[in-house]
């Protein structure tokens, strides 16, 4: 089914998205979710929606995890990230992460529905100011992204101190299928102990970004 799903934990910003959405676009369903677990639900079951607008501070994902899991999950369907945190780091990290174009939930409609129509047509939409993401950050956007959704719960679960015994009882699986995850997670990210792990996980979090 084509069509758009808005993926944000706010009513009144679904309603507003979805009023414009449907102005623009008649013909297309509007689709909602307010956690990134009904996010995975719908675009599991609707394999052909056009895009996804999606809020990067939701219920189930912190930072730009969400957007890794459903780049990760979904990479046919493109994801404009429609957010409250208009800042060149959010902007450059969730370029490097997947998405496909960037909106502040303060931009007016015009500006809104400007940026659905350029990803539609495969082109993007960046603020004028944004430069492409640097090497190093394009390389961990691209690191970042090649986890599987089981590695990338890991490596949050690391950020946050946790033991191989605590992530394992986290994630009810047993502590060798942790330290295989481990494993996996250091050579796709092209490091060499936990804490390097963990630095290159604190990126995934807003609050560690400067």
């Amino acid at each position: 089914m084509a069509g758009f799903l808005i993926v944000d934990d706010h009513p009144m910003i679904r309603a507003a998205l979805e009023t414009a959405l449907l102005r623009a676009y008649p013909d297309r369903p509007v689709l909602h979710a307010s956690d990134i677990a009904s996010a995975e639900g719908i675009l599991a079951r609707e394999a052909a929606l056009d895009l996804v607008l999606f809020d990067l501070n939701i219920p189930g994902a912190d930072g730009f995890t969400g957007l890794i899991r459903l780049r990760n999950a979904f990479p046919r369907v493109p994801i404009l990230v429609v957010t409250g945190h208009d800042d060149p780091p959010y902007r450059r990290e969730a370029r490097a992460a997947g998405a496909a174009g960037f909106v502040s939930k303060a931009d007016d409609t015009a500006t809104m529905l400007n940026a659905i129509a350029a990803v539609l047509a495969g082109d993007g939409h960046w603020p004028e100011d944004d430069a492409p993401p640097a090497a190093a950050d394009e390389g961990i956007g691209s690191a970042l992204a090649s986890l599987t959704p089981q590695q990338l719960r890991v490596l949050e679960l690391l950020g946050e101190g946790l033991l191989n015994k605590q992530i394992a009882h986290e994630l009810d699986i047993v502590e060798s299928t942790v330290k295989a995850h481990v494993s996996a997670i250091l050579r796709k990210l092209n490091v060499h102990s936990r804490t390097q792990a963990v630095l290159l996980a604190q990126k995934l979090n807003f609050k560690q970004l400067g």
